[in-house]
């Protein structure tokens, strides 16, 4: 899968993200799927596509635990 960040703008997600305790790569696939359906006229399903992604995430990060 491409990169959607160029090398300077993914040092500045991972700074932002250690400053506020989010994980990188669920940032950069929340902005995949957005930029996948940037220019749909509608983007039916985007919220349930975040949604399964930040759940996917979190229940990851639980069973690492």
């Amino acid at each position: 899968m491409n990169d959607i960040l160029a090398p300077d703008e993914k040092h500045l997600l991972e700074d932002l993200c250690q400053k506020y305790g989010a994980k990188p790569k669920l940032v950069e696939d929340l902005i995949r799927i957005e930029k996948r359906s940037q220019h749909m006229e509608r983007r039916h399903g985007i919220y349930d596509e975040l949604r399964r992604c930040i759940r996917d995430s979190t229940d990851a990060r639980d069973s690492e635990a």
